[in-house]
């Protein structure tokens, strides 16, 4: 038979043991919720274009059914946004889309694939931020489109043979999980060019935060015309995002 004075101390080296395991299960998953929120706030400014990161996303979207015979266009785009800092409370955010597209043809089977038009904006934000976040400023579209010919049954251009400039807006909401926000871009063709044009694009953002930063949902439209190409309206209800940022 084991001894009473035998068995106290057993019992005391085991309750000792389990204390020690649960204080470790504690700050591990004290560790790991640090962790995570550090990792969500991180993911939330990499979502937020005026939060003064250097971002490197690149977004793609599929459209499954364009045009009277439902066929599918894809388009990829690098959005490189780089912070220029003027104080402590104002910074200017220089934002370029650089998109590749394939389009399908409206009454034929091809493609037209290739660069369409470069846009760069120049946004004036505060660097005091809250649930609300603005910026303003203007935008330039370069004339790099691959295919500018006149659209038809058997050709869908990329973009505008033509500059273009006007006003550009962004505005965030962040609150909790939540990141949410649309930049808006209004531009008018001028100078020489085979084309001129009139062209308002939203890019709308949507996510919701879980530990890494899951998007929920991107989207983007944009209405266009010229005497070449008539109202074009285009609208991607949702696109995958990847993306670096530093």
């Amino acid at each position: 038979m084991i001894k009473q004075q035998t068995i106290l101390p057993i019992l005391i080296v085991m309750l000792f043991g389990v204390l020690i395991f649960a204080a470790g299960g504690l700050l591990a998953a004290e560790n790991q919720a640090q962790k995570e929120s550090k990792a969500t706030e991180l993911a939330k400014q990499s979502q937020d274009p005026l939060s003064g990161l250097i971002l490197m996303p690149i977004e793609y979207s599929y459209a499954p059914s364009v045009g009277p015979l439902d066929k599918s266009a894809q388009q990829a785009i690098l959005e490189p946004t780089f912070p220029i800092k003027i104080n402590d409370e104002w910074q200017i955010l220089t934002h370029t889309l650089i998109p590749f597209e394939k389009l399908p043809e409206i009454g034929g089977n091809g493609t037209s694939s290739g660069l369409s038009n470069i846009m760069t904006s120049a946004l004036l934000s505060s660097k005091i931020t809250g649930k609300w976040t603005w910026g303003a400023g203007g935008g330039l579209m370069f004339p790099t489109a691959s295919n500018t010919d006149p659209i038809s049954w058997t050709n869908t251009p990329t973009g505008y043979d033509c500059w273009a400039a006007g006003p550009a807006v962004v505005g965030v909401y962040k609150d909790g999980p939540w990141v949410a926000g649309a930049l808006v871009n209004q531009m008018w063709s001028f100078g020489e060019g085979d084309s001129w044009m009139n062209m308002m694009q939203i890019q709308g953002f949507a996510f919701y935060n879980w530990g890494m930063g899951i998007p929920l949902a991107t989207c983007r439209a944009s209405v266009s015309t010229g005497p070449n190409q008539p109202i074009r309206a285009r609208c991607c209800p949702l696109a995958c995002r990847l993306g670096s940022y530093s």
